[in-house]
Order: C-alpha cells, then structure tokens, then sequence
C-alpha cells in the first residue's frame, strides 16, 4: 500500500508543478547550474545538508540559471507497469507509433527499475 501511495504522490506532485508554473502569475521556478570544480572524492561527492554554509556553497558556485515556465515542462510518458504473462511490444526505432496507446515496449518494476523489449520472440510473454 504504501508504495501505491508513494506513487500517486510522484504523479501527484508533478503534475502539481506542472500545473503552478504554467498559470498566470504563478510561482516562480528557476534551476541554476554550477560547481565546477571537482570534489574532494569525484567517486563520492559531498552529501547534501541544509546548513546556513551549505546554502551560502550552493550559491558560490552557481554559473547561471534559467527561469522555467510551463513550456518547457512536459509530463514525459505514460506509466506502463511490469505484470507476468503479458506480451510487449518489441522496441523499434523505425515506428510510427512507437508511443502509441496500445504500444507497451518498456515497464516500471515494483522497485523502480525501468526495462525495455529489445527482443520478443515473435510476440512472446
């Protein structure tokens, strides 16, 4: 239950976002990129806090940002989840509707990885 629930709030919070940039007049959103310079360990950065020097950091190292608004956020692709027994559609980059509604080439497992047909066997489980 709880990662059905843990689930509904993913989807639930960014079609949120999407929604609050997209108004008039709504809530501001900007994503700022930096840190150039490499950590300490490359193989294990910093762990985040939420300390006052922490803060100030994060904003030393800022190069630049952008303003985001409801164009340029899209929800990204329907949730197609893993169950036995069911035939998925063999990935080809040559179709035409490759995102169809009836086209199932990839699926989210219970822990969250992501798979893609490759390879069918000639519309096998």
């Amino acid at each position: 239950m709880t990662a059905i629930t843990t689930t509904n709030l993913r989807i639930n919070s960014a079609e949120q976002l999407l929604e609050s940039v997209s108004e008039p007049a709504s809530t501001m959103l900007y994503v700022s990129y930096g840190k150039n310079t490499p950590w300490a360990n490359d193989s294990l950065p910093n762990t985040a806090s939420d300390t006052i020097a922490d803060k100030n950091e994060v904003w030393r190292d800022v190069i630049g940002g952008k303003k985001v608004t409801g164009n340029d956020i899209t929800l990204v692709i329907k949730r197609v989840d893993w169950t036995t027994n069911t035939v998925y559609t063999q990935y080809d980059d040559t179709a035409n509707n490759l995102y169809g509604a009836n086209t199932q080439f990839y699926v989210l497992t219970s822990d969250y990885n992501v798979y893609k047909c490759l390879y069918n066997n000639n519309s096998s489980n």
